[in-house]
């Protein structure tokens, strides 16, 4: 930047370095995520949210919230590690449509 655009980036470049940056990341970390759960997980987190579901079950918290629990517990039960990861890629894709315009604010020095 500072050779070739005599130390000057506008919005627009910027933005587009922010995204392609934000969206390697998010890919990175999809893959990282992937592995984790296929093959050093073996169940922990799943059955540390049923731990967590059973202490606040036997708290009085109310028949909709331990419905709740119960649902969310099944739902991640059913998911397998592609899921995990498809579901995580995706929210940090939604992420990065947020942040990128906001740091390329900060990002691009003007002429």
């Amino acid at each position: 930047r500072r050779k070739e655009r005599d130390n000057s980036l506008g919005f627009i470049e910027a933005w587009s370095f922010m995204t392609i940056m934000y969206l390697c990341a998010s890919l990175l970390s999809a893959i990282a995520c992937y592995v984790y759960f296929q093959y050093l997980d073996n169940g922990f987190i799943l059955a540390t949210f049923k731990e967590q579901i059973d202490i606040y079950t036997s708290m009085d918290i109310g028949e909709e919230m331990k419905k709740a629990f119960t649902e969310t517990y099944d739902l991640l039960a059913t998911m397998n590690p592609s899921d995990y990861c498809m579901q995580y890629l995706t929210s940090n894709i939604f992420i990065t449509t947020i942040l990128a315009p906001i740091t390329s604010i900060f990002v691009h020095k003007k002429r």
